[in-house]
């Protein structure tokens, strides 16, 4: 019976004992930090991409595409993170029931809104203070986690790497920062000014020279670099930053920060420099001015290109092309300079038939060809030719690209009663390709203009409306795609913006103008680069034509009746301010470029003793220069055309023009970047100690 009791009790045992084998344990705190996390499936980041043009075929979006890193890809930090696991690292914003084991650091902080709110009120727009998602990523840009509302967040993160914070706001502005490397609890705010100093820091050094490592130095490099305020790439990463918040686009900052945005939002034609070279050789902000083209001026008649400053209290004449009326030859056309460009491109007439008679000589067919010219050229230089006047029945609106590598523009290949076709060449005229041949409609295709990557060519055609549309191709000519589709009566002179995501023009109201015989005036419109939102900016009842875009991507510079300029507010419409008249005569083909060029008083100005001590000329003695009637003279007679306007074009970095005061202002805000005085030559950057 004992042995039977012992069988039984044995029994008993060896089943508990396998139940117990079959049963999951407890986890306890360590095996939780060591076990194989289950991913969390992360809503994926909408991206800049590193260029601003979309592949043929693929639909143009107000908002880039979406990150979607690879299972391979390692984030670029001391130690690598683990995914995102359901049960340890997913981030709790605020108060939870509950909250998961932490396995790391804690990063906990704020969103600061009030310097972004302050920047949407000086543009009359409200920013919503609401936050709709707080999200972390890898110094690559891999997303790592994100969170629901509230301006408060807390992450449970690895510990030994630095991260990307973004916060965006249920209206859609985008705000960043970079934290420190973290081997503690942490607390790091969002603001507009992390947001500046992460672009800084994306735009200086690359994401790919960015490690866990360099993380705290670069931040105060970005802090003393910020606190300088002109130099040049720090003013173009503000730019870019206002302008993706201001027009609500979800960016990512380690993709915006790339050298095509960059260069168009003023950074110019010169390398991005690293966080030391900003700090120990800091460089002035490029200068804005309007250049225009101003014709029938004067007794006799002149065709004149003029640099005018952004408040017009000074301008040049850069190039004059004197023309004895009838008008035979030597007239001008279109121009263009790019922002950070060094070269004028434009259209001057040439003589193709001329009719000799005992000594006179009379031209009986003229064309025009394209010319470039430097803006700095020394005394002497003549402009280089770049089309000849047999090539074509005309060459028109050339068009740099943004690297200033190659020129667009229209041209009559079959005689001015043809349709006109848009070719690309080199910039000193070399491997023409024609990109366009359009056989239906009347007129053809005309006025192209780049994408800031250089992929795109926008234009307008006929040739599936009578009233023309806003066309977009690929920068070979293929894949066009018809923009307007006749929503606009004669929409002319597209313009794609410095982020490459919206495309201006101007084209006829939707409404008759008051008192205006002949039926609507022209007005500024706006649109998505595939054709959506299309939005009418001006309303009035004069002509608004020939617009140009402002370097921050937000305001735009427009001619008025062809008689005087204004800037306005493309996001609202609102009329920022006017330019006062500079010259008598026609205005057309106002550009708005940045370059590293000021203007200062001639050598003349300073030997009379015609400048005060503001550096400005005196208009009675400038008057009566300009009433001067000036001697025979080409479209290549340059330095007379300096002489008499009172000032001339100069690179102050080249020359420390002392003796000479002069200002520099920043595009549309009118702040003085830098000065230099009568009795030597000043450090050009005021707060720079």
């Amino acid at each position: 019976m004992r042995y039977n009791l012992a069988i039984a009790i044995l029994a008993i045992l060896v089943t508990g004992i396998v139940s117990c084998s079959q049963s999951e344990p407890n986890p306890t705190p360590d095996a939780v930090a060591t076990s194989e996390p289950t991913p969390v499936p992360v809503e994926p980041s909408v991206a800049a991409p590193a260029s601003p043009a979309i592949s043929p075929g693929a639909t143009p979006i107000r908002e880039s595409p979406a990150v979607t890193p690879s299972v391979d890809k390692v984030p670029l930090q001391d130690t690598p993170a683990p995914p995102v696991s359901d049960s340890t690292t997913v981030p709790t914003l605020g108060p939870s029931s509950q909250e998961p084991a932490p396995t790391g650091p804690r990063l906990s902080g704020k969103v600061v809104l009030a310097e972004a709110q302050e920047l949407f009120s000086q543009r009359g727009l409200v920013l919503e203070s609401e936050l709709a998602k707080v999200s972390v990523f890898g110094l690559d840009g891999s997303p790592m986690a994100d969170g629901g509302h509230g301006d408060s967040f807390s992450f449970n993160l690895p510990t030994g790497a630095a991260y990307l914070l973004k916060a965006k706001t249920v209206d859609g502005a985008v705000l960043w920062a970079l934290t420190p490397v973290l081997s503690g609890d942490t607390t790091m705010d969002i603001s507009l000014e992390t947001t500046y100093q992460t672009g800084l820091i994306y735009a200086a050094e690359g994401k790919g020279t960015i490690s866990g490592r360099s993380v705290s130095d670069l931040k105060g490099k970005a802090k003393g670099a910020l606190d300088v305020g002109a130099d040049r790439l720090v003013n173009t990463v503000k730019r870019v930053v206002n302008n993706g918040l201001l027009w609500r686009v979800d960016y990512l900052i380690f993709t915006e920060m790339n050298e095509v945005t960059l260069r168009v939002f003023g950074e110019g034609l010169s390398l991005v420099r690293s966080l030391v070279s900003v700090l120990d050789d800091p460089q002035p902000d490029y200068v804005p001015h309007v250049y225009m083209l101003n014709t029938a001026a004067g007794d006799p008649f002149l065709d004149r290109i003029l640099m005018s400053e952004m408040k017009a209290d000074r301008w040049a004449a850069i190039v004059v092309a004197e023309d004895i009326p009838p008008r035979v030859y030597q007239g001008l056309g279109g121009l263009h300079v790019i922002h950070g460009g060094k070269t004028l491109v434009y259209g001057e007439d040439k003589c193709f038939d001329w009719k000799v008679q005992d000594t006179e000589r009379e031209c009986r067919v003229f064309r025009q060809v394209l010319v470039t010219y430097p803006l700095d050229a020394p005394p002497g230089v003549s402009p280089t030719v770049v089309t000849e006047v047999g090539d074509f029945h005309g060459a028109n609106r050339p068009q740099w690209s943004w690297d200033e590598k190659n020129i667009a523009f229209d041209a009559f290949p079959e005689g001015r009663q043809g349709r006109t076709q848009i070719y690309v060449m080199d910039r000193d005229g070399g491997s023409v390709r024609q990109l366009t041949a359009e056989s239906e409609g009347q007129n053809g295709a005309r006025a192209a203009s780049w994408s800031p990557d250089n992929s795109q060519i926008v234009y307008f055609s006929d040739r599936e409306s009578f009233s023309w549309d806003i066309w977009l191709m690929n920068a070979d000519g293929s894949g066009t795609q018809n923009l307007t589709k006749g929503q606009v009566k004669f929409p002319s002179g597209p313009k794609f913006s410095p982020d490459g995501r919206r495309i201006l023009f101007y084209a006829n109201d939707d409404e008759p103008a008051a008192g205006r015989r002949g039926g609507s005036d022209s007005e500024l419109w706006i649109m998505d680069r595939d054709g959506a939102n299309l939005t009418k900016i001006t309303d009035d009842d004069v002509d608004d034509e020939n617009a140009v875009w402002g370097l921050n991507g937000i305001d735009v510079v427009y001619s008025v009746k062809e008689r005087t300029w204004e800037a306005a507010d493309a996001l609202t419409g609102k009329k920022l301010f006017e330019f006062p008249g500079v010259a008598r005569g026609k205005y057309v083909s106002p550009v708005l470029a940045a370059t590293g060029h000021v203007l200062i008083p001639t050598q003349a100005a300073i030997e009379e003793k015609k400048v005060d001590e503001r550096g400005y000329v005196d208009q009675d003695w400038l008057k009566a220069r300009l009433e001067d009637k000036p001697g025979s003279g080409t479209a290549s007679s340059i330095t007379g055309a300096q002489s008499r306007s009172g000032y001339r074009v100069t690179t102050p970095s080249k020359d420390p023009i002392a003796g000479i005061r002069y200002e520099i202002y920043n595009a549309f805000s009118q702040t003085g970047i830098y000065n230099s005085y009568i009795g030597g030559y000043l450090p050009p950057i005021t707060s720079w100690s």
